[in-house]
């Protein structure tokens, strides 16, 4: 096993196949060096070239693995000095500088370019030096320039002089290390500081970190910097001071990410007063731009962590605006920090008058003044109606706030009621009550009137809405009048409860309606709502409904029309029993579960021609034995049809031509039963022409509609797969014949049939 050290040193200071690692002292970078060798020459990999600017590190490690004598390595390229500007290592120094071979290169885009891009400084130690020919280049794309086209006579000036004196980088030197002497950094208390500044060139960062020993004594050194180019496109300052502070901020992300010590206390620096207004300002809203900016910075630093820099102290100014390699004081400026940070705290600088956070900004939103007016509800139930989005879900909901309020009087008022409480699940009779009130509640608040002159046994106003109705009071509900007092019809159904059209209960009661008949039509759902309530406008109301269902509009939207055939003679013929003329088809497949496999079945659908009523068999395959039994338990049931009419099926093709095959049996058998001698004529319409079977079709479109909205997902066995398809054959013969219409007498007409 080897020490946490040498894994993490595995895991984190490994850039592709060479080894950067610093430690606190040479005996842990002995032990490393050992562990780091035995440890990965177990898996074949041999670490050679080792270099340290300790002579003992050197001497612990065996002369043939140790790198050749020099006091300069270029990080980038060992054997090609002259063709690189490298940052170079002075062992001896243990400080970074510079080693600057220039080669002719043309003034042209791609020659800047290349002298620029080969300067390998990746922590920005020269940031601003390499400005300038960014800032050249801009200028070049700007003017439309291609890649051999020579610059103009301003920017090759420009370039003459960057060049010429880019060997003084050479005197440039950055000490390696970060602390002073033999700090112990592990307990040291440590600070970064993140300066940023934009120009109309440019923006920039820079990250200075500040190390306190024991006594109090600091040392502050470059740790990174950043210098972008600001867009072609115009953007105002305040918008580049602020994509600043955001480098600023990922630069911090990243130091915290890789840094191996704990950063105590870190302050970011700018000399924008616009931006500290931004970032303090958490009370109104900012357009997308800044807004986006903003919440990166809220997202990973703190208002009070951002302070007021003076922009002659400003070290990040040089990133924004670029420095000649010959101006070696502002470079030392760059390298070293603002002087201040060398102070106490109380010298630093202080923030002057006159930021705020509340003020009119163009990158501001306007403020959006919303005003509610809320109404006190005096009814409990009244107030819940509309929080509910299923019609028993509402019931129950109110009928647990009457248990609720019998429990309360019992409990707590001692009043003796003729209502008994009881716990438990809740009964039928307090669903119904519930229910009861509810409709009432409906009732009140659209015809507040027409209940206040029925209840004092006055006639209604002839304006009224409900006056064709001729309603009446009954158990404090309003139905609808009628001749029907003496029937034996339910109450329900001789005089209907009345809903108004526009009210979210009535919605939910047609919902109910619609769910539990299988998702059917407007017109069905329609007539199976009369049976006990009369709904204002009641075809509109069921359509509004019917068309809003999400689950309708996802399996049953409709994707074109065809242009309708005459009908047949066979659908015109009145005087003959039902199923005299059937049409026939199958749908499917459905799948059951026998045992533990799959099989499918089919659905072999009958109807009649004349009074479109359905009936619909199993059968367990295609083949046409399977046809042939399922055509007679058909016929065993409705009676022998005298014309069939199918599609051109191969199955149903086989079926007919094997029932004319037992047909010519029986009669050579002589048998003399009238029945079996008449002879079925069996008619197939054209191939490919399935609009011409629309009678069975939109049938068996009505079945699949009921079948999936109760399958589903689900796997049924025969027996309910038996039981589904009863039912269903139940549902689709109940439709209405024709539309319902919204007359007062087609009502009674359509409650006598109901019940007859």
């Amino acid at each position: 096993m080897y020490a946490p050290e040498v894994t993490t040193t595995l895991e984190r200071n490994f850039y592709v196949d060479d080894l950067l690692k610093s430690t606190n002292n040479k005996e842990n970078a002995v032990l490393l060096c050992k562990d780091l060798r035995e440890m990965l020459g177990r898996g074949g990999f041999r670490l050679t070239k080792w270099m340290s600017n300790c002579q003992e590190v050197v001497d612990s490690i065996p002369p043939e693995e140790r790198a050749k004598p020099s006091l300069t390595v270029n990080l980038e390229d060992d054997n090609e000095f002259e063709r690189t500007l490298g940052l170079q290592w002075n062992i001896r120094d243990d400080a970074f500088f510079f080693d600057v071979h220039l080669k002719e290169k043309a003034p042209t885009r791609r020659g800047v370019l290349s002298v620029a891009s080969s300067l390998y400084d990746p922590l920005g130690f020269v940031a601003p030096v390499t400005l300038i020919p960014k800032l050249i280049l801009q200028n070049a794309c700007r003017q439309g320039l291609t890649w051999d086209q020579k610059l103009n006579e301003s920017d090759i000036e420009k370039w003459c002089d960057w060049l010429t004196n880019l060997p003084k980088l050479s005197s440039v030197k950055i000490e390696r290390c970060l602390k002073a002497g033999d700090l112990d950094i592990w307990s040291c208390n440590i600070e970064l500081h993140m300066f940023s500044d934009a120009s109309q060139f440019a923006y920039g960062a820079a990250a200075y970190i500040k190390i306190y020993d024991r006594q109090g004594n600091g040392k502050c050194s470059f740790v990174m910097g950043k210098s972008r180019l600001a867009p072609i496109k115009t953007v105002t300052i305040p918008r580049l001071e602020l994509a600043a502070a955001v480098v600023s901020v990922k630069l911090f992300q990243m130091l915290i990410k890789e840094l191996d010590t704990k950063v105590d206390n870190c302050y970011f620096w700018t000399d924008s007063m616009i931006v500290l207004g931004y970032v303090r300002n958490t009370s109104r809203r900012f357009k997308t731009y800044v807004a986006n900016r903003l919440a990166l910075i809220h997202e990973l630093t703190s208002p009070n962590d951002w302070r007021y820099v003076p922009t002659n102290m400003n070290p990040a100014d040089l990133a924004s605006r670029g420095v000649h390699p010959e101006e070696g004081g502002k470079l030392f400026i760059w390298l070293n920090g603002p002087k201040f940070l060398n102070m106490e705290k109380d010298d630093w600088p202080h923030e002057p008058d006159g930021i705020t956070t509340e003020y009119e900004d163009v990158e501001m939103k306007p403020a959006v003044v919303t005003s509610m007016v809320q109404s006190q509800c005096q009814d409990v139930v009244s107030d819940i109606l509309n929080r509910y989005s299923d019609w028993y879900k509402l019931q129950r909901a109110v009928a647990w706030l009457l248990r609720l309020k019998t429990f309360m009087i019992h409990r707590y008022l001692k009043h003796e009621t003729k209502e008994i409480f009881t716990g438990g699940c809740l009964s039928l009779k307090e669903i119904k009550t519930a229910r009861k009130l509810i409709l009432m509640k409906v009732q009140e608040s659209a015809y507040g009137d027409e209940f206040s002159k029925l209840t004092s046994n006055k006639k209604i106003a002839t304006s009224s809405s409900l006056v064709k109705l001729c309603p009446e009071l009954n158990e404090g509900l309003l139905r609808v009048g009628g001749r029907f007092q003496y029937t034996e019809f339910s109450e329900d159904s001789k005089h209907p409860i009345i809903l108004p059209s526009k009210h979210h209960v009535t919605e939910l009661i047609v919902r109910k309606y619609h769910e539990v008949n299988h998702h059917m039509g407007a017109h069905h759902v329609l007539s199976l709502t009369r049976q006990s309530y009369w709904i204002i406008h009641g075809i509109r109301t069921v359509k509004h409904v019917v068309s809003a269902c999400m689950d309708c509009k996802r399996r049953f939207r409709k994707t074109q029309r065809q242009q309708m055939a005459p009908l047949p003679v066979e659908r015109l013929t009145p005087d003959k029993p039902p199923f005299t003329y059937v049409g026939v088809d199958y749908f499917g497949p459905m799948y059951v579960k026998v045992g533990r496999s799959q099989q499918k079945r089919y659905g072999c659908l009958f109807t009649c021609l004349t009074t479109r009523a359905v009936h619909i068999e199993i059968a367990h395959s295609l083949g046409t034995d399977s046809f042939v039994c399922a055509l007679q338990r058909f016929m065993s049931r409705r009676g022998k049809p005298e014309k069939i009419f199918s599609d051109n099926g191969t199955n149903l093709t086989s079926g007919e031509r094997e029932l004319r095959a037992e047909i010519a049996e029986w009669n050579q058998s002589r048998i003399m039963n009238e029945l079996v001698q008449k002879d079925i004529e069996w008619q197939f319409i054209p191939p490919y022409a399935s609009h011409m079977g629309g009678v069975w079709e939109r049938l068996v479109q009505s079945v699949k509609r009921a079948l999936k909205s109760v399958i589903k997902e689900q796997l049924l066995n025969d027996e309910a797969l038996n039981t589904l398809m009863t039912e269903t054959e139940k549902i689709v013969n109940d439709r209405p014949i024709t539309k319902v219409s919204g007359g007062v007498s087609l009502l009674m007409g359509l409650a006598a049939s109901f019940h007859s």
